[in-house]
């Protein structure tokens, strides 16, 4: 019909927050059109018209809304780290928190062309670098709780999930497997991120290209002119123990295993 269709660049594949807009609309469509679609009629017209009807409005309507929402969010992390004096040691602060949060609803693709514009014309990047810290927290995290809960069903779990968060950078099965259903945990870890965000602010170190995760991202903040050599790469391995023993420590105290129970 000649309709604007506006979508991001990456298209919708890594999103979360247009899609669930467009499951709750069509379950609440649904109920509408099952209370007078005729019986004889509602396997097969019911979700035609739901899925006719949702599609096309997640693609007009739901789907430009999430992509206005995540193009503000943007904007604004762009106007914190501009702000003069604090920008940097707040906007690496707050990233380092929320990162997690913004991966968990595909938020964070409102930072990464950010990132890589910051790449490409100043050849080194503070957004990336300020959320190091994060998958060394969630990973500290699930070691107190597998340390301090003695269920083998959950510990065959949180092991593996700390490894892979820890040392690899996949926070995944972490993040959805332990934390989010524990809540204080994903809480606690995104704490020691914030710590991790705060030391690489203060300490104002940069990656200067988008490498690996986990401990072969602390590669991605060698200097390559050799200006600062190795120095942004030792802010950042402290950032990241910081950042694991404050998660580490805060979940160790607080977490019960019987009342997660």
């Amino acid at each position: 019909l000649g309709l604007p269709l506006i979508m991001p660049a990456s298209g919708y594949t890594s999103s979360v927050i247009p899609i669930l807009l467009m499951v709750w609309f069509g379950s609440t469509l649904e109920h509408w059109v099952k209370k007078w679609m005729p019986a004889s009629m509602k396997m097969f017209f019911t979700p035609l018209i739901v899925v006719t009807v949702t599609v096309t409005l997640g693609y007009l309507v739901i789907g430009p809304i999430a992509t206005l929402i995540t193009n503000l969010l943007g904007e604004f992390f762009a106007l914190l780290f501009g702000l003069p004096m604090i920008g940097s040691l707040l906007g690496c602060t707050l990233v380092g928190a929320f990162w997690m949060c913004l991966v968990i609803f595909g938020f964070h693709w409102s930072l990464v062309p950010i990132a890589l514009v910051n790449l490409s014309t100043l050849g080194h990047d503070y957004i990336l670098g300020s959320v190091i810290a994060h998958s060394f927290s969630l990973g500290a995290v699930l070691f107190a709780m597998y340390l301090k809960n003695k269920d083998e069903k959950f510990r065959g779990i949180a092991l593996p999930a700390m490894i892979s968060a820890f040392f690899f950078g996949v926070t995944e099965p972490a993040i959805y497997g332990v934390a989010l259903p524990d809540k204080k945990a994903f809480i606690n870890a995104s704490i020691g991120s914030a710590v991790g965000g705060l030391i690489i602010g203060l300490s104002g170190a940069v990656v200067y290209m988008s490498g690996g995760l986990g401990v072969f991202n602390w590669l991605s903040f060698i200097d390559p002119s050799g200006v600062n050599g190795i120095n942004h790469m030792i802010w950042a391995i402290v950032a990241s123990f910081v950042g694991a023993a404050v998660g580490f420590a805060i979940e160790f105290a607080t977490y019960k295993p019987e009342a997660a129970k």
